[in-house]
């Protein structure tokens, strides 16, 4: 019998790794609503220590950060303008959730912390933004519930 609870687990898990439940270690199965509460409060306290990092900009009450990585010296990205960039989504622990290179799109179509990170970026110029789960997906979409987002984007031209 206990074997056929712990395949009904790994097959939970399998079918819903970013959905209802999830494994971990010390709980079995920790409900959507326990994995949401557990990202905000890592999200919060990584925006909290970023935030006092050399370099790092804080905005929205520090739900929104960035840190220039390379200056531009072309045009500056505004809120009517169509970038042309090149990305990398990744987590907290590093693990990349996206990634693309030459991609365009208006900024009406992005999340509000993606479009944060590209208005007033010059062409040329690299950003890495840190951008909480406010400002992110939140709760809904595919990725875990709550998860701090960081883009590392490049201004690659503008349309």
């Amino acid at each position: 019998m206990k074997q056929v609870a712990a395949i009904m687990i790994a097959i939970l898990t399998i079918l819903t790794p970013q959905g209802l439940f999830s494994m971990t270690k010390d709980s079995p199965i920790k409900s959507h609503a326990e994995r949401a509460q557990e990202n905000l409060t890592a999200a919060v306290a990584f925006l909290k220590e970023n935030g006092t990092k050399e370099g790092v900009q804080s905005l929205n009450d520090g739900k929104f950060q960035y840190k220039q990585v390379r200056k531009g010296d072309g045009k500056v990205c505004t809120e009517n303008t169509t970038p042309i960039l090149a990305y990398k989504g990744s987590f907290i622990d590093g693990s990349v959730f996206d990634q693309s290179d030459n991609i365009s799109f208006g900024l009406n179509q992005v999340i509000t912390g993606f479009k944060l990170g590209l208005v007033g970026m010059q062409v040329g110029e690299v950003r890495e933004v840190y951008i909480h789960p406010d400002l992110g997906y939140g709760t809904g979409g595919s990725l875990p519930p709550n998860s701090l987002l960081i883009f590392q984007i490049e201004l690659k031209g503008l349309k």
